[in-house]
């Protein structure tokens, strides 16, 4: 997510923004990161059903020093 505002033009108006958009294209999946993972994994959902598939990191930011001995399949969740 480029920013906060962009998060919440996504959550409230359930449209993709266009600064989010052209950071959507190409072929690699996102992950989508924010402080506590609860704001990237709903920005996760709400672009599942637009058809754009994204992963969002457990936790968020906060999490990651606790994360450091796990798996990385351990840390991502798909929408």
């Amino acid at each position: 997510m480029p920013d906060a505002r962009t998060a919440q033009e996504l959550l409230t108006t359930r449209q993709i923004p266009e600064a989010l958009s052209k950071d959507l294209e190409g072929d690699g999946k996102p992950l989508l990161v924010c402080m506590a993972g609860k704001t990237s994994l709903m920005a996760a959902k709400v672009l599942a059903t637009k058809g754009v598939i994204t992963d969002s990191l457990i936790g968020g930011i906060t999490e990651l020093p606790e994360g450091k001995t796990k798996q990385l399949s351990d840390l991502i969740r798909q929408a």
